[in-house]
């Protein structure tokens, strides 16, 4: 099981999908989640790579909810984002 905490912006999430196909490619049995805003779910949803997509809520507060919500689900978790919040979907306690 594999999470991927996906960028913001529709454009960098487009510039995404050749890696996400890699992903998929590498690993043709594993469940693989996209955590994005909602403005990426159909792009994602769309695509043979995304089992699951998983919308996040605007707002830090609410994004980290749902990050917490999440740990112990999935073994490993690739980041697109470079910043604290996107972080935290890979940090378990």
């Amino acid at each position: 099981r594999i999470l991927v905490r996906a960028t913001n912006w529709l454009g960098d999430a487009i510039m995404r999908l050749p890696a996400l196909e890699a992903l998929r490619a590498a690993h043709p049995a594993a469940h693989i989640a996209v955590a994005g805003l909602p403005w990426v779910e159909d792009l994602y949803g769309g695509q043979g790579f995304c089992d699951e997509v998983i919308v996040l809520p605007a707002g830090t507060a609410g994004r980290l909810r749902v990050a917490w919500g999440l740990w112990g689900r999935f073994d490993r978790v690739l980041l697109l984002r470079n910043a604290f919040g996107a972080a935290a979907f890979g940090w378990e306690p």
